[in-house]
């Protein structure tokens, strides 16, 4: 996440120095409202238990309706969003905390829309996981498949293979990805099913004539079976998750297009 991308301008020599300090000071400092804080909930529920539990209700029902709902995963996490906006808002009108009246509220409706950004809002959040350890793999370890017509273990690690899937609009070649399952599982790092799941759920996989979810294939005498997945699924997701760079690509062409009808 870039968290440790600076270690040596924080006076670290490497990540590890930087977590061992994260944690020993994450372990001495637990925030110092605890003490006040549960008195003011436990003197506010004597007081009125029936109202209190009113307010808190109407409180995170009043900050939700400010935000982007979604599916059942998405909407789990809202609700606890809510929550902290509701104990923020409590803190900040008994005087616990010298924030503004709605500073609770805009900080947790910021941290929820970077979550929802982050997610690729509608995709369950397995999936998601799933489909970024596999872009990230393509990414940069690319050279882990076999090009076609060489044998999967003239590659070190293989993870599969490339497949000639036809062409783009430019002419150029475009490589299908075949994974093995152990390749698959390993990226993913959860079980052969999960992941199917997820690649049927957003049409990456590719299936055979017959319906099948692998293909299989004689080499050296040695059947293999193969998940294939589709490049132009996988490009559209980057491009999901780094809009920017693809508007950066159409003002390219653009800017291109105006140069030459000049």
């Amino acid at each position: 996440m870039g968290m440790v991308s600076n270690l040596g301008g924080h006076g670290f020599r490497n990540s590890k120095e930087f977590v061992e300090k994260a944690q020993e000071l994450a372990r001495g400092n637990f925030g110092h409202l605890g003490e006040a804080y549960a008195e003011m909930l436990a003197q506010a529920v004597q007081n009125d238990p029936e109202g209190f539990r009113d307010w808190c209700s109407k409180t995170m029902d009043d900050w939700k309706a400010t935000v982007q709902s979604g599916d059942n995963q998405v909407n789990r996490v809202l609700d606890s969003f809510a929550l902290v906006a509701c104990a923020g808002k409590l803190a900040t009108d008994k005087g616990l905390l010298p924030w503004g009246k709605d500073d609770a509220f805009e900080a947790c409706r910021g941290a929820y829309n970077a979550f929802l950004e982050d997610r690729a809002s509608g995709i369950d959040g397995e999936d998601l996981k799933n489909l970024k350890s596999i872009l990230k793999i393509l990414q940069t370890e690319g050279n882990r498949f076999a090009a076609p017509g060489c044998p999967l273990n003239s590659v070190p690690n293989c993870l599969g293979r490339l497949v000639n899937s036809g062409r783009n609009e430019d002419g150029e070649t475009i490589y299908d990805f075949d994974f093995t399952s152990e390749g698959l599982q390993e990226v993913c790092e959860c079980d052969i099913k999960r992941i199917i799941a997820t690649l049927k759920a957003q049409d990456w996989l590719v299936l055979t004539d017959k319906g099948e979810n692998q293909f299989h294939t004689k080499l050296k005498n040695r059947q293999w079976r193969f998940y294939r997945i589709r490049h132009e699924k996988v490009i559209e997701f980057e491009r999901s998750l780094n809009p920017m760079d693809s508007e950066a690509e159409v003002e390219a062409e653009t800017d291109a297009g105006e140069g030459q009808d000049g």
